[in-house]
């Protein structure tokens, strides 16, 4: 029973093995755990490369089995990261440019536009409140 339905899971994309698919989610959660993604420097076509597949493949991976294109999903995973940061107290005083680079941002407006379409606030304002609530 759980094979089958591990099958099934696992046979979403059409033309793509579910071993093969499995594969790539079982990297896709150890690059999480490890916190890959905070690597400025990060492509589809590097990540897809490190994983063995090609970047088409990844993608489609990555939009239906997190329900997201691939730049959504690495931003939303640096923001997670930097709140995880922030509720640290002596994160608190870095300042955003740091705090932003330290999350994988390649620039503090980048980090700051996501962090408002992800949470509807500017990262300065949560910071603010975070230090209130300290």
């Amino acid at each position: 029973m759980q094979k089958d339905l591990d099958a099934e899971y696992f046979n979403k994309i059409p033309g793509l093995k579910p071993n093969y698919v499995k594969n790539i989610l079982g990297q896709l959660e150890k690059f999480e755990e490890e916190n890959k993604y905070t690597d400025s420097q990060l492509s589809i076509k590097l990540l897809s490369e490190n994983f063995g597949t090609n970047y088409v493949y990844l993608s489609k991976l990555i939009n239906e089995y997190k329900g997201k294109n691939f730049n959504v999903y690495i931003n939303d995973l640096r923001l997670e990261y930097a709140v995880e940061l922030l509720k640290n107290k002596r994160y608190l005083n870095v300042d955003i440019k740091d705090l932003s680079a330290l999350a994988g941002f390649s620039t503090p407006y980048n980090f700051s536009s996501n962090f408002v379409r992800k949470y509807k606030i500017k990262p300065s304002y949560f910071i603010k409140l975070l230090k209130e609530k300290a």
